[in-house]
Order: C-alpha cells, then sequence, then structure tokens
C-alpha cells in the first residue's frame, strides 16, 4: 500500500508538470476546515463497537498546476477514538487526539462556480495526548490503563467534496476516510489483539481564498 501512495503522489506530481507546461496555468489557494470525525478502532477481530465522535479542524494549501489538477497540503487537529458498552451499566471509550498532515492528490471537476472534488493520498499523525473513561469492572478488555504504544500513524485517505466558487472565496462541503496501516499498541502477552488501527469518517466544511 506504501508502494502504491508514492507512486500516485509522483504521477500527480508529473500530470501537474504536464498540465503546466501546455495550460501555463497555476493557482496558491489558503483555506481553513471545520468539522466532525466519526471513529472506531479496527482490532482484526470482530468486536461489538460505537462510534466515537469527535473534532476536527485546521488549515490547509492548496497548489494547482492545471485547472482541475493539483496537490493539498493540510495540518489539522483531529480526534480519534472508540467506544465500547458490554451492557447497560457499564462503558469504555478512548480519545486520541492527534496532530495530522494529509499530502493528496487534489482533483476537480466542473467549469462553472459549483464543483466535485476528490483529494487522495497518504497523511502522518503525531499523538497529542489522550483520555480514557470507563467503568468496568472486570479486566476482560486488556488495555484498560495501558497508554499506546506508538505515537506516530501513517496512513491513506480518500475523500470527495462539493465546491461552490464565488468572488469572495470558496466555500465547500467534504467527507473523508481516514485508514491507519500502523498499530497504536504492540502485541504482546498482555494485549490479545494483533491489529489496532485507526478507522475514521470526517465530515467537514470548508473555506479558501486565492493567493495568486
Amino acid at each position: 500500500m506504501k508502494y502504491i501512495l508514492f507512486s500516485m503522489t509522483i504521477l500527480a506530481f508529473a500530470t501537474m508538470d504536464v498540465n503546466g507546461q501546455k495550460n501555463n496555468f497555476s493557482q496558491l489557494l489558503f483555506g481553513v476546515n471545520q468539522g466532525i470525525t466519526a471513529s472506531q478502532l479496527d482490532f482484526g477481530v470482530t468486536v461489538n463497537q460505537s462510534l466515537y465522535l469527535g473534532y476536527q479542524g485546521g488549515l490547509f494549501l492548496t497548489y494547482l498546476s492545471g485547472p482541475g489538477i493539483g496537490v493539498q497540503l493540510e495540518c489539522n487537529y483531529a480526534q480519534k477514538g472508540w467506544k465500547i458498552q458490554p451492557d447497560s451499566t457499564e462503558s469504555y471509550s478512548r480519545r486520541l487526539n492527534y496532530i495530522e498532515i494529509p499530502f493528496m492528490t487534489h482533483v476537480i471537476f466542473g467549469k462553472q462556480k459549483s464543483k466535485l472534488v476528490i483529494d487522495l493520498g497518504p497523511y502522518v499523525s503525531f499523538l497529542h495526548s489522550e483520555k480514557e473513561t470507563s467503568n468496568i469492572a472486570d479486566s476482560s478488555l486488556d488495555y484498560i490503563g495501558h497508554f499506546t504504544d506508538r505515537n506516530f500513524e501513517f496512513g491513506y485517505c480518500v475523500g470527495i467534496g462539493y465546491q461552490y466558487n464565488t468572488k469572495a472565496g470558496n466555500f465547500g462541503f467534504h467527507v473523508r476516510y481516514n485508514n491507519s496501516l500502523t498499530n497504536i499498541f504492540t502485541p504482546s502477552a498482555e494485549l490479545q489483539y494483533f491489529a489496532s488501527r485507526n478507522q475514521s469518517l470526517g465530515i467537514s466544511i470548508k473555506y479558501s481564498i486565492k493567493i495568486f
């Protein structure tokens, strides 16, 4: 998967270069995004979970080398986690607060003010803090009280959105899926799960302005 994402990034740059030579078109945009995330943890086995709702928001730069192709770099604050409720009286949840940096191929469809936007590419995340909430009496969940072993996360993201361009700036609505390729826990005799990868779906509104 890492090689596929790397190849796609190289292809995006190559496409940008060709478009730039043909159209002599370039734009740089700066924007902000605000939204929510719905996430869970992939344990590699079936675990009954509820979606954990959190906040996401940040800044982004979009460079367009042609009217419909470019790259986008973001820096976001994103809350992920998971939530389990074994019965009506017990519950467990953990919130993971990340600084997340996606670098994506940015494709735009549409010649009028209304645009369809598709983003695809890798991301890296750095764990800023975590918070655990539990009222479970027994220790059947072996990760209770166990801090995450890995503060660095690498994965891929793919998203689709709608953008409307005006003289006052570009307004948009975006949906994105993030899938981690790294585990937050290291499998051991104490931790039974061989997988522990973050998965999240984000919904956000966006606003950007043209710098040049």
